[in-house]
């Protein structure tokens, strides 16, 4: 295969780039699609379903309301100082307002806005340019701004082609004071976004071109534009000739001095000149005229610069004329230039600088005269002439492109493109005037006088004109003999001058008598061509050729013929060049900018007659005319034939020559070189706008008219009813200014064209004749209602209705009051629009279903007392309310975002038996699920629940309806369920089989509630399962906390490297056996006197976290065992104290009296509050103080008190502690009083309700080691060995050093984990009395270990309450072990004391702090009580760490925490726990600071504890094979 390298060479423009914005290659199915930036700049998605909406792979799709903005702001900067380019390509369809925005930047009436039918770029001082454009159009349009230190230019483009400019005053700029972003919705239609870019500099013509073919969806495409374009010269700098010849296009070379033509600027100024033409007819058409006269044709040329010219051939006694034509010569000088043309001599090269895109004129002449010849329309000599030639009614003519070479230098220069035409004058065979072989040759005449006559009217405000006179005094000022020319008045001949009288004696004659204009009007005129003239103007809106502008043609000087004639202004144009009119107009609309009416000649008499007159001709001869030109005729006429000719370069080029460049660099005249302003008159192509224009105003005249499609675009109904007995109303609300009726396919309508004047204009048909079942009635203007009321005859309605031709529906009543058995089906498939639709009372048993699928922006369905089993409504339509019968069978509700449940209303639900909530975020399908007790069938989208088991075990016998519609046995819940209560893995794993798309997730954390209000020790509740002291049952533990306690293990471990100990689990029914089988009677027996390394508990990875709820007298303990830190709820702020307003010195009270925050703020020098704002927030943590006079208050806006927050020392509040509380409705700010000196920690904001996200900041409990045993020392280290008594009388100073000299990792037991077994004992049996739950031990510090070894991880207990002691069953036995045994560990209460490492009380001073610093921690400093005593706590400060200090007294040794804790007034105080003795003061809480780190005594040891690397063998005989490091 062999590779060629291809020709094209063309690319996106890059340079200085600022935002390029693509849809290409992007899904739904996206991770995530709501995503979109370029650089730095990010986009935002509202609205979007991710369905119906959103990414197509080519487009970025925005259907009902879904919307993005780009968090760009293109005029945030002066865009005129360097210049800027804007680019988008979208498509609007589906337009429900026209005027409704699409695509904005736009802030103070500066920048640019696309509605769903014009674009617009608006500068500061209100200079704008702009296009109107059709809908179902895919459109790139960019917007170019030229910089001010350049000609200050504002460009518009449509699909590659320059379409308007404007120069902007060097006063205004595009800068926004407030500068916006860019938005895009669909609101007022849906939007295909494609394409976005901003470049920081003015883009060229040919780098816009290359954006737009560049961006072509396929190669091939792509490929045909590149070469359709590539019409450049060879070096790239204008259209060259030989390439437009290549492309077989018509072109024309003039040598000779055209500049001087154009200079001297008179008409009758004439050079020689020789003239190469190229044609796309063929070589046979191609000629070579040397010697020819060049002029400009033309009034209104010589006002413009650049000109239309007339070629005059025969000049051969003036210049010496020749003429080759294919190479031969052509002595007469006459040429045809296309097939059937005939040969004459003079010719015009139009310009059309009125109309920049070069179609109107020729193509609507050639368009007239084509249909006209269809429908048999013909003059005489048309009818008389047989032979080879076309006798035209009007010019005829094709586009082409001009160049000269001025000086014969062989510098061809672009000359813009033209349109080589018949000029009107002196080529009278053309038109028939003359020389019709057979008809009005001499041959023919015999020598009689040509009675032809052709006027051409001058004036639109002349009487004359306006056949308001019939004086022809001023006839020369108003009128001209085009044939016979050069006649006045005064030198026509009697004849001819009579016949012109007896038309206007007779029309003037006839004023205000149109019943006797209509008797007599053949007689004067060819009725159809008077009648098809008046059509054409008003199709084409020809507003300026219904006075001026105007041919009348006799050939027998009695009837008269109007001949098309300079068709410039049409389509919405004036005849100052500006896109002036909507295609609503009429011959009645004002033009309040001009002071006079849009259609020239409104008084027209003859015009005026002839509506009046006429009507019924008129719709006759309308109906021929469109029975053969159909919409898209003209439409191929306009944009295939004309604007096909020339590449989107070409119009670019073009339009540069014609307009810019005059402005920017002037035109050389005979009097210097001037500068013109025409840039009005650039508009490009005008395909956008002409393609807006012609559909809809053709649409609206064939409605009029009774014409075109207007009786297709029908919808039928079938009706069995007498409405002569009993005349019944179809009420139609108009989407637009249209005329509506109803009848047959064929003959008279019943009623037409009922005009409805505007856009929401409702009009009534009336229903008075006797119809049966086969006799359908067709209901005009379809495609224009936008409100359809049948609910007058709908009791008649029989069979099928289908409306899909009625396109712009909006609302549809079809609701019959009476008993309706009869109407089978109703269609609105292509009722796009449709909002609202009312059926009720529409009970045929035939009628069971009704599919809305297609309806995407449907609002509101009533189908009450139907007889309707299921709807199919479209998913992702705008749905709020829908009524629905007691026989549905399945409801169905995808996509409908916008229906909540109180917006559905069900008759009844009893025979429901599927349901399916896909995608709907507003309904709730739980409650709407209780609403249908029937359902088998069910299948939930979106699902995001939590729930505590209880709904799936409810679900657990339904069924499902699977992705593809199917019943399935598994009941389909589609996305995420968080369960609330830990459930049991079989029964988890059971849940998912049956929920094959529901994620079902276990809690992320199990939390435990303290209520500090209560002195009971077991004030614990487990909110996982719902035991323990709230819940008046048995506390139990469940969730996280269960698997945590799973998995410790006392377990035998050696060190095998520098801070590592490989490990394996002894068995927890008995520790003398390792774990390796699950009966321990299989199990390998272990060695716990040191042989095989100490004796350690295995304390696993978790996380967890205390919160603090002092207003509440409440505390939490959070535990979640999952690997990765649990995320928090919503969304939260942290606010330092620098963050917050804090005034010195001043408190808050908090007494009923004081209603505003002035009132109640007081002067405290120890004081302070501080302010945060609230709005938006669910609740609020902040610091505070112990008061019962001053505290918090929350304040509106106007600083008026809300409510009040203290807490006093009473519920264990320290100051600098925090409250929380959820913030009240109308609350703007929280004011809060602190005591300056005491810790202030942060302010949270959260959008969140639940406590857990009052502490965002979860602790990682790392695994670590601990030993089983009390420490016994050998050799200088530290041991955890069976058999042994415990080592005391060593200062805690020297254990340390003991510890560590196993090696990295190897410590004392610390604090945190002190307080975590501590907390681990209260979240296993929902009670703080230690002693109470496993017993006393003994008072004795000499017992050997290893006396619980025969229970494993079986705890002790005390049964009987005794104060001695630590018991357990043996079979039925009660017996005594003499040592505790507490979660696993031997000792952990009575025989010694142990010291703690890395805690310190008043490490600095006495003030009551408490210095912690653990391995892999953040050392942290804990404010305690600081009134110093020995306490039996009732409050403990715990928070974050739930770091058990005492925060208040009051308790007992059977209250509260049932321990005791010392606060020493001493600095660097150290800590042990425990006691030495069965004391009922010595649980797992108790704390001892009296000592410091030299003490000793004989009742005083510590475990050994190693954080590090924790390695499991695998089986018994990898560890023992382990050798041990020292």
């Amino acid at each position: 295969m062999t590779v060629e390298p291809s020709d094209i060479d063309i690319e996106e423009t890059t340079a200085d780039l600022r935002l390029r914005l693509s849809a290409a290659g992007r899904s739904n199915a996206e991770a995530d699609p709501a995503t979109w930036s370029y650089g730095d700049v990010q986009s935002t998605f509202e609205g979007f379903d991710w369905s119906s909406s959103g990414w197509t792979g080519d487009v970025l799709r925005m259907r009902n309301g879904a919307r993005v903005e780009i968090g760009m702001q293109p005029f945030a900067a002066d865009a005129t100082s360097t210049g800027a380019t804007y680019e988008f390509e979208l498509r609007c369809s589906n337009v429900t307002d026209r005027d409704g925005e699409v695509l904005s930047c736009l802030a103070e009436g500066i920048g640019f806005r696309l509605t769903a039918q014009e674009a617009l770029l608006t500068a500061s001082g209100g200079t704008q340019v702009g296009t109107k454009f059709a809908p179902d159009i895919d459109l790139k349009i960019g917007f170019v701004v030229g910089a001010k230190s350049g000609h200050r230019l504002l460009e518009l483009y449509v699909n590659g082609v320059r379409c308007g400019a404007k120069q902007y005053a060097s006063t205004e700029s595009l800068l926004q004071a407030a500068p916006a972003g860019i938005s895009i919705g669909s609101a007022a239609a849906d939007v295909d976004l494609r394409m976005l870019r901003v470049y920081d500099r003015a883009l060229s013509d040919d780098e816009m071109l290359s954006n737009y073919i560049v961006d072509r969806l396929t190669t091939e495409e792509m490929v045909h534009l590149y070469r359709q374009n590539d019409v450049l010269d060879d070096e790239g700098d204008d259209i060259g000739i030989e390439k437009l010849r290549a492309q077989g296009k018509s072109v024309f070379r003039i040598v000779g001095d055209v500049e001087l033509v154009n200079e001297t600027n008179n008409k009758k100024f004439e050079v020689p000149v020789d003239l190469y033409f190229y044609s796309a007819y063929g070589k046979e058409y191609d000629f070579v005229a040397r010697n020819i006269g060049l002029r400009i044709q033309g009034t209104s040329s010589t006002t413009y610069p650049r000109k239309n010219y007339r070629l005059y051939f025969d000049r051969r006694e003036k210049y010496g004329t020749t003429l080759e034509v294919n190479g031969a010569d052509v002595p007469d000088l006459k040429y045809s230039f296309k097939p059937g043309a005939r040969p004459v001599s003079i010719f015009c090269l139009k310009a059309d600088f009125s109309d920049s895109s070069s179609t109107h004129n020729t193509g609507a002449v050639r368009l007239i005269a084509d249909t006209y010849r269809k429908c048999g329309y013909l003059t005489p000599p048309q009818r008389a002439y047989t032979g080879a030639y076309d006798v035209r009614i009007g010019v005829d003519g094709f586009p082409c492109d001009g160049f000269y070479d001025n000086d014969g230098s062989g510098t061809i220069r672009y000359l813009g493109k033209f349109n080589f035409n018949n000029e009107k004058s002196e080529s009278h065979d053309v038109y028939g005037f003359e020389g019709i072989e057979g008809f009005n040759d001499a041959a023919t005449l015999g020598g009689e006088r040509n009675k032809c006559l052709c006027l051409e009217f001058l004036n639109n405000s002349a009487p004359l004109c306006l056949f308001a006179t019939d004086d022809m005094t001023s006839f020369d000022d108003a009128l001209e003999f085009r044939y016979k020319p050069d006649q006045t008045w005064a030198t026509a001949h009697a004849d001819d001058k009579a016949a012109v009288q007896r038309l206007w004696s007779w029309v003037k004659g006839c004023e205000n008598d149109a019943a006797r204009f209509a008797a007599e009007v053949d007689q004067y005129f060819d009725v159809e061509f008077l009648c098809a003239w008046y059509l054409f103007t008003d199709y084409l809106m020809a507003v300026d050729n219904r006075a001026k502008n105007m041919m009348f043609a006799t050939w027998d000087g009695l009837v008269w013929h109007p001949l098309p004639y300079d068709l410039d202004t049409i389509l919405g144009g004036r005849n100052d060049s500006l896109l002036a009119y909507l295609y609503t107009i009429t011959h009645e609309t004002f033009d309040d900018s001009i002071g006079s009416y849009a259609f020239a000649g409104h008084d027209s008499v003859l015009w005026k007659l002839v509506r009046e007159g006429l009507g019924a001709k008129l719709i006759e001869v309308a109906g021929a005319l469109r029975s053969n030109m159909s919409t898209d005729d003209v439409l191929r006429t306009f944009n295939e034939e004309q604007m096909g000719n020339w590449s989107e370069r070409v119009y670019n080029k073009d339009g540069h020559f014609k307009y810019i460049q005059p402005l920017t660099e002037g035109v050389l005249t005979s009097e210097g070189r001037k500068h013109y302003d025409y840039l009005y008159a650039l508009q490009g192509s005008r395909y956008a706008h002409r393609v807006y224009t012609i559909r809809n105003r053709f649409a609206l005249l064939d409605a009029q008219y009774v014409a075109g499609t207007y009786r297709a675009d029908s919808f039928a109904a079938y009706f069995g009813y007498k409405f002569s007995e009993d005349k019944r109303k179809i009420r139609i609300t108009a989407s637009e200014r249209y005329y509506f009726g109803y009848g047959y396919t064929s003959g008279t309508p019943k009623q037409s064209a009922v005009l409805a004047a505007d856009a929401g204009s409702t009009v009534e048909l009336t229903m008075d004749a006797d119809l049966i079942v086969n006799d359908p009635q067709y209901f005009y203007g379809a495609s224009r209602m936008q409100g359809l009321d049948l609910s007058g005859v709908s009791m008649a309605l029989l069979q099928t209705l289908n409306l899909n031709n009625c396109t712009a529906l909006r609302t549809l009543n079809v609701s019959c009051a009476q008993s309706q058995t009869t109407l089978a089906a109703l269609i609105v498939t292509n009722c796009l629009h449709l909002r609202t639709l009312n059926v009720s009372g529409l009970k045929s048993s035939s009628f069971t279903s009704l599919d809305l699928s297609n309806n995407l922006k449907l609002e509101s369905l009533v189908a009450r007392n139907t007889s309707l089993r299921s709807v199919a409504f479209a998913a992702g339509a705008p749905l709020t309310t829908a009524t629905l019968p007691a026989t549905l069978q399945s409801l169905e509700l995808v996509g409908l975002n916008s229906l909540p449940n109180t917006g559905l209303t069900l008759q009844g639900t009893a025979s429901i038996a599927r349901l399916v909530i896909d995608g709907c975020a507003l309904i709730d399908w739980q409650e709407l699920l209780a609403r249908c007790p029937a359902v088998q069938y069910l299948r939930v989208t979106g699902v995001d629940i939590e729930d505590d088991g209880s709904l799936l075990r409810s679900l657990a016998s339904m069924g499902g309806v699977d992705e593809q519609g199917g019943n399935t046995p598994t009941c389909r819940l589609v996305g995420r369920c968080r369960l609330t209560q830990y459930m049991d893995e079989e029964e988890l794993a059971a849940m998912q089989t049956h929920f094959p798309e529901l994620t079902i997730e276990q809690p992320a954390w199990t939390c435990i509630e303290f209520d500090d209000a209560v002195s009971d020790p077991a004030n614990i509740s487990n909110l996982d399962n719902r035991t323990g002291y709230r819940f008046d049952t048995p506390y139990v533990p469940s969730g996280h906390i269960a698997r945590i306690l799973a998995q410790r293990h006392r377990c035998l471990g050696k060190k095998t490297a520098a801070g590592e100990v490989t490990i394996f689990p002894l068995h927890d029914g008995n520790s003398n056996y390792y774990a390796d089988a699950d009966d321990v009677s299989l199990a390998t027996p272990a060695v716990l006197t040191g042989r095989d390394g100490n004796v350690w508990m295995y304390e696993p990875h978790y996380w967890c976290k205390g919160v603090n709820d002092l207003l509440n007298q409440k505390k939490y303990a959070f535990f979640s065992s999952d690997a990765e830190c649990p995320a928090v709820d919503g969304v939260y702020v942290k606010l330092t104290k620098e963050q917050v307003e804090v005034v010195a010195g001043k408190a808050i009270r908090i007494a009923e009296e004081y209603t505003t925050l002035d009132e109640a703020v007081t002067t405290i020098a120890a004081n302070s509050y501080c302010t945060v704002p609230v709005a938006g927030y669910r609740q609020v943590r902040f610091p505070s103080m112990a008061s019962a006079a001053y505290g918090a208050v929350w304040l509106d806006a106007a600083g008026t008190i809300l409510g009040r927050l203290r807490a006093t020392s009473s519920a264990g509040i320290l100051n600098g502690m925090y409250l929380f509380a959820t913030v009240p409705e109308g609350a703007e700010r929280l004011a809060f009083t602190i005591v300056t000196a005491a810790d202030f920690d942060y302010v949270l904001l959260t959008t969140s309700d639940k406590i857990e996200a009052i502490e965002p900041d979860w602790v990682e409990d790392d695994e670590f080691l601990c030993a089983v045993y009390e420490a016994l020392l050998q050799d200088d280290f530290m041991k955890s060995i069976s058999g042994e008594i415990s080592t005391g009388t060593v200062s805690q100073a020297d254990l340390k050093v003991y510890a560590a000299n196993s090696g990295p990792g190897f410590q004392l037991i610390d604090w945190d984990m002190h307080c975590a077994v501590a907390n681990l004992f209260y979240a296993k049996y929902g009670t703080r009395d230690s002693q109470g739950q496993c017993g006393y031990g003994q008072s004795s510090y000499n017992k050997r270990s290893g006396l619980t070894n025969m229970l494993g991880m079986r705890d002790t207990i005390n049964p009987e309450g005794k104060t001695t002691g630590a018991y357990y069953y043996e079979g039925e036995t009660l017996k005594d072990a003499y040592s505790t045994n507490v979660l696993g560990y031997e000792c952990w209460q009575g025989d010694k004391c142990e010291w703690l490492e890395g805690v310190t009380l008043n490490k600095e001073k006495a003030d009551g702090r408490w210095s912690i610093e653990t391995p892999g921690r953040a050392p942290r400093e804990v404010q305690g009580i600081a009134a110093f005593a020995e306490y039996w706590p009732a409050n403990m400060v715990f928070g974050r760490h739930m770091d058990l200090i005492v925060a208040r007294g009051g308790g007992s040794e059977t209250s509260h925490y049932c321990d005791w804790q010392n606060v020493s007034s001493s600095t660097r105080r150290v800590v042990y726990r425990s006691h030495n003795y069965a004391n009922a003061n010595g649980g797992v809480s108790y704390a001892y600071t009296y000592s410091d780190s030299s003490s000793t005594s004989a009742s005083i040891g510590s475990w050994l504890a190693f954080r590090g690397k924790v390695v499991k063998a695998t089986s018994v005989s990898e560890y023992k094979a382990l050798p041990s490091v020292e």
